[in-house]
């Protein structure tokens, strides 16, 4: 007989979706077999995910009605998708109500901003408003010359320090934007953090009695 020291280290937790692949796999031969393939079982076992989209959250500053500068939190919004066969029927623009909602009361958002490829008139009616942006860009030559004045202090620019160098000017910014209490957009994003980047999708819930 098992005793209670046998389960003092299990604990229940909810599966992720590589270990419900998994469940669904180790179930097929009980629940599955003979009617459907394997991959019909775990297909339909799986949930239908009617939307999708990715966040970042964003640490920014925005200037209120007063001029005062505030640090807040905000997210950008990106790669919306919903699959073909559930387009034109309402899943998308009910998925962002209750994305807008998560965001705004949840995760005390102060803002959320997204840039469109299907126009305006989608968002707009969802209570996103359009805002001219500032872009800047630079040419970037491939050719790095050490010819400059005082090259020895150039760094070039690559995937292993061009975080710290991104944070580095936002946090200038910052210091220049409280400092100065100069005049400013709506909203300026400091940064996002890759590890505050999260998938959202719409799915059906079932109620269990």
């Amino acid at each position: 007989m098992s005793s209670e020291l046998e389960y003092q280290n299990l604990v229940l937790e909810k599966a992720t979706s590589e270990q419900a692949r998994i469940t669904n796999r180790n179930s097929y031969m009980s629940w599955g077999y003979p009617q459907l393939t394997i991959d019909e079982y775990i297909e339909h076992t799986e949930p239908t995910i009617f939307s999708q989209c990715e966040t970042y959250k964003l640490k920014a500053l925005i200037t209120l009605s007063s001029g005062q500068i505030q640090e807040v939190i905000g997210y950008y919004i990106t790669s919306l998708f919903t699959p073909a066969q559930y387009r034109h029927k309402g899943y998308a623009t009910k998925f962002m109500k209750l994305l807008n909602h998560k965001l705004r009361f949840e995760c005390k958002a102060k803002f959320s901003y997204l840039y469109s490829v299907v126009g305006s008139d989608f968002y707009s009616r969802l209570d996103w408003r359009i805002f001219p942006h500032k872009e800047i860009k630079f040419k970037v030559d491939n050719r790095f010359s050490t010819s400059l004045k005082h090259s020895e202090l150039i760094v070039a620019i690559n995937q292993s320090n061009i975080e710290t160098i991104i944070n580095k000017d936002c946090l200038n910014v910052f210091e220049v934007e409280i400092s100065e209490r100069t005049e400013s957009l709506p909203y300026l994003s400091l940064y996002a953090d890759d590890d505050d980047n999260v998938d959202w999708i719409l799915i059906e819930k079932y109620s269990w009695f």
